[in-house]
């Protein structure tokens, strides 16, 4: 499968002031699921080189990259399963989004630009796993109890 990449930014300008990127790689193993996001720049970061998704990437990646194993993956899509019937679109007008039901808050303190529910489920899950290393299972009470008496 080819590579592919999502880059969300904000641009002002030459020289690049990035608000947020990241590029999202499916795993080169075939057959696998998994995903890693990096991040290419930090918000308010000056880089030099194209950042427009045109070709080239900025020259700075001071964060550190998130890789899912399949098994997290797969956890996630029992969550998904769980709290959306597995629908990554969702949007129901409950203050949820996305196949993860995250906020807009919960979304953007992970760095979600956008809305979750026009996210791609990859990135949603690398966002999910962020929102619990910082949270835990707070964010989905019922389906992480759900999951674990099941």
């Amino acid at each position: 499968m080819p590579r592919r990449r999502l880059v969300a930014l904000t641009l002002v300008s030459a020289p690049v002031v990035v608000v947020a990127a990241w590029i999202l790689w499916p795993s080169d193993e075939p057959g696998s699921t998994s995903a890693r996001a990096e991040p290419v720049a930090e918000a308010g970061e000056v880089v030099e080189g194209d950042t427009n998704g045109q070709g080239g990437e900025p020259t700075s990646s001071t964060a550190p990259s998130i890789t899912l194993s399949d098994s997290q993956v797969e956890l996630w899509q029992r969550v998904a399963d769980c709290e959306t019937g597995g629908d990554w679109a969702a949007h129901t007008g409950n203050g949820h989004y996305g196949g993860l039901q995250f906020t807009l808050t919960a979304w953007a303190e992970v760095g979600g630009l956008g809305r979750p529910d026009q996210a791609p489920a990859e990135e949603q899950m690398l966002r999910a796993q962020m929102l619990f290393e910082q949270q835990g299972w707070s964010p989905w009470p019922v389906c992480a109890a759900e999951l674990a008496s099941g």
